[in-house]
């Protein structure tokens, strides 16, 4: 009775310990998707339905509301590049030439 527990609890163990591995594995496939993923994703669209999206999104792209957002979201991303730059460069100050080599931020991440 005593060995049945124990290989129960072992075999739970195994168990959590594999799906933690998995979880992470997904969190890094779906980080990698988000980025680039929605440009495959239009890729995929039949023709009339891409012409169809990327007219849509030019229209709704004239939109002050949406032309503040889209203003704020890149004053967003300048900042947050410039942040973690300073940081990694406060971890690692050797790490200065191989940030130089690295192209700016796009200008514009979410053209279609």
């Amino acid at each position: 009775m005593r060995m049945r527990a124990l290989l129960q609890i072992a075999v739970a163990a195994f168990a959590y310990l594999g799906l933690v591995q998995f979880v992470s594995a997904q969190e890094i496939v779906e980080k990698d998707q988000h980025h680039g993923g929605w440009k495959k994703w239009i890729e995929l669209l039949p023709g009339g339905e891409q012409v169809k999206l990327k007219a849509v999104n030019a229209l709704a792209m004239e939109d002050p509301a949406v032309r503040a957002a889209d203003e704020k979201r890149k004053q967003a991303e300048r900042e947050f590049h410039d942040i973690l730059r300073a940081a990694m460069l406060k971890i690692d100050p050797t790490v200065q030439p191989i940030l130089d080599k690295m192209p700016e931020p796009k200008k514009h991440h979410h053209r279609w």
